[in-house]
């Protein structure tokens, strides 16, 4: 008799302890998803138009003597992936709208860690979105090119991997993509050189900045002609309407103050193009970006 009563307050003592644990284990994963920052959503705006904006229905006249070309982006549902942005100043980055278009959340690589960008605003005539990241390497800035020189470079993660590309400019193009309700003037530059040879294709380097051998920015890549070998980007106009329309929206205002900044200063060529985006990366001028669906 006493051994059954001492059987069966073992277990009822046993299956208690795992409903103690089961509750505490819940109670923590509640108060542990408050405080962790991954559970909180990216969210985007569009930058307020004004006079000086070249909207959709400007281009359809300007640029109807240039070839125009369909961009292809995410139809439908949203995947995830992954894409490049780079440093602009005042904590600052310039990106792919497309590479961050409707994803749940968008984070950004420093070291070995991710950080969640909060909110994301969108260009309402290009492919070209910009958000702000405090990073704690306080990496070198990119500066605005003037013009568009003959020779230029890119750097970021094609692939998911790093990689650098030699280009040359070979024209322009328009570019539509419907799904955004967009039409803009893209730089198209032809590769002449990559690294790593082995690189099939440009998918991840979406995002990424164009700079000529001075180190000036002058574009930002959005577009890959596989069997062509050339690469779109946005161009300088759209990206310095963009930068200007950021401080005008509070949430980057914050952001802007006069500080002294690192200006990305190299001499770039074909010799060396692949060391500096490797060092571009490393000091966080240019960084990986990630997609959560």
């Amino acid at each position: 008799m006493q051994l059954q009563s001492s059987v069966k307050m073992l277990s009822f003592v046993s299956k208690n302890i795992y409903l103690a644990i089961a509750l505490i284990a819940i109670v923590w994963s509640l108060f542990s998803s408050i405080d962790n920052p991954d559970h909180r959503k990216t969210t985007y705006a569009f930058a307020e138009e004004d006079t000086s904006l070249i909207t959709k229905k400007i281009n359809e006249k300007k640029l109807q003597n240039l070839n125009r070309y369909r961009l292809k982006t995410d139809g439908g549902q949203r995947r995830s992936g992954m894409g490049t942005a780079f440093y602009i100043g005042n904590n600052m980055w310039l990106t792919a709208r497309h590479v961050v278009n409707k994803c749940e959340q968008v984070l950004i690589k420093e070291h070995s860690k991710k950080g969640l960008i909060e909110k994301i605003l969108i260009h309402p005539n290009s492919d070209l979105a910009v958000f702000k990241h405090s990073d704690t390497r306080e990496p070198a800035k990119f500066k605005l090119a003037t013009n568009i020189l003959q020779s230029s470079f890119t750097t970021g993660f094609p692939g998911g991997t790093p990689g650098d590309v030699a280009l040359a400019l070979a024209g322009f193009m328009a570019m539509e993509e419907r799904g955004y309700n967009i039409l803009e003037k893209h730089t198209i530059f032809a590769v002449l050189e990559k690294h790593p040879t082995s690189l099939g294709s440009f998918g991840g380097i979406s995002g990424g900045p164009s700079f000529d051998r001075f180190g000036n920015l002058n574009g930002v890549i959005v577009a890959e002609f596989t069997r062509r070998g050339l690469l779109g980007a946005v161009g300088i106009e759209q990206i310095s309407w963009l930068i200007t329309a950021s401080k005008k929206d509070s949430y980057f205002f914050e952001e802007i103050r006069n500080k002294t900044e690192k200006k990305l200063n190299t001499n770039v060529s074909q010799n060396n193009f692949k060391k500096v985006g490797e060092r571009l990366r490393k000091e966080g001028s240019v960084s990986h970006l990630f997609c959560i669906a």
